[in-house]
This record gives C-alpha cells, sequence and structure tokens, in this order.
C-alpha cells in the first residue's frame, strides 16, 4: 500500500490576501525542510523559520479547542504512568508542569483513527484510497494538495462512491469506516479553513526541494 500522508497546512491568523500568501508559503516550506530533515539549512534559520510560521497560522488544536492533558481528572495518574514507562530523566514535578498544558491527543474528539498517531494524531494516511476506489481517476486525488473548496467536493465525492458502492474491500482495512471517517475528516477541517498537502515521501520530495523560498525567507512584512 502506497504510503500518502496528508497534512494540514494551517490557515493564516490574518484573512487578508497577503496574510494568506505568507501563512501558505510557510507552511509548505516548513513541511518541505521537515521531509528533508534540515535541506541544508541552519539550525538558527530553521528556528525562526519555526517561529514564524507559529505566529502567523493557526493550530489544528488551537481551531478545534482541542481538550489539555490536566482537562482529565485522572491526569496526574496517566502521566505518572507515563513517566515511569519513559524513564524520564527530568524530576517528576518537573515532568508533569510541563506536560500538564499541552494537547490530550488521547482525548481529541478529532484525532484521526487513521494516521501515525502518536506521531501527528492531526494526520491522515490516505494511501488506502489508491486501493480501495473503483474510479482511479478518483483516487489520484489523494496525492494533490487540495484547498478547503476541494476538499469539501472531494468528501462529497466520496460519499457518492459509499452510496453507489463503487469500491472494493481490501484485507489490511475495512473500506467503508475508511471512507466515512475520509470524509469526515475533509469536511471538518475543510470548514476549518485548513488545506491539505501530501507528505512527500518518495522521490517527489527532491522536485520540490528545488523550488526556491529566497521570498518567503526575506518577507518583509513579517516581524
Amino acid at each position: 500500500m502506497k504510503r500518502i500522508d496528508w497534512r494540514l497546512i494551517r490557515p493564516p491568523r490574518d484573512s487578508s490576501e497577503e496574510g494568506s500568501r505568507i501563512a501558505l508559503a510557510l507552511s509548505r516550506l516548513w513541511t518541505r525542510i521537515s521531509d528533508l530533515e534540515d535541506g541544508g539549512h541552519t539550525e538558527s534559520h530553521l528556528l525562526e523559520l519555526e517561529k514564524r510560521y507559529l505566529k502567523h497560522t493557526i493550530s489544528p488544536c488551537e481551531a478545534s479547542s482541542a481538550p489539555k492533558i490536566d482537562d482529565d481528572p485522572d491526569w496526574q495518574t496517566r502521566m505518572l504512568e507515563e513517566y515511569e514507562y519513559l524513564d524520564v530523566a527530568e524530576d517528576l514535578e518537573d515532568f508533569l508542569t510541563s506536560r500538564r498544558n499541552d494537547p490530550d491527543c488521547e482525548r481529541c474528539p478529532y484525532a484521526s483513527n487513521y494516521s501515525l498517531f502518536p506521531m501527528d494524531p492531526c494526520e491522515f494516511s490516505a494511501g488506502a484510497l489508491e486501493e480501495i476506489l473503483n474510479d482511479k481517476s478518483l483516487a489520484e486525488q489523494a496525492s494533490v494538495g487540495m484547498k478547503p473548496p476541494e476538499m469539501l467536493l472531494f468528501a462529497q465525492r466520496l460519499e457518492a462512491t459509499i452510496t453507489e458502492g463503487q469500491f472494493q474491500e481490501h484485507p489490511a482495512i475495512h473500506a467503508e469506516d475508511y471512507l466515512e471517517k475520509t470524509i469526515s475528516f475533509l469536511r471538518y477541517w475543510g470548514k476549518m479553513g485548513f488545506s491539505i498537502e501530501p507528505a512527500l515521501l518518495d522521490e517527489r520530495i527532491f522536485e520540490l526541494a528545488e523550488q526556491p523560498d529566497e521570498q518567503v525567507y526575506n518577507e518583509p512584512t513579517l516581524h
């Protein structure tokens, strides 16, 4: 099964055309450099890029009002078990303090059922679409980046696929459940203003890596 991981492109805090352009450029550039590990850039350069990226975009946790660790009445017991399991070097109190305000992905209703959880529960592993959809031209859409309107249209077409029975089962996955979760993912995040970009885990990464990014690094309006 081909691996295609949909990553969310965070929407801009500034809804102006300029703000949207900056947010999209930063999101795609950050994704690209993450895939390339360092892309030949210095650590300080990457830290500055990440700082600007976080400043100008809205995170999935913020947009969805995701629960935090200490929202769970039993959070200390859970964190103690995690502390012991991970054999953390820092003191327990410091560990609890550092973890209590983190997003609680285990309890988040918007965490994807089909992701590389716990690495990134806001991703969606879309590779199975190429295996189960009878319409191969529709399946190819999984490898293409989509903006919110395209995500909603794709969800509509997948819904029609279920109604018409135009899919096949796969030994590694429950096809109908998978399609329903795909539709929910597309609609929820699309309506929230997020776009998706497929993670480039094959030769396409090298094509994208050659695209210029100077306009992002030298953007004068980023402060």
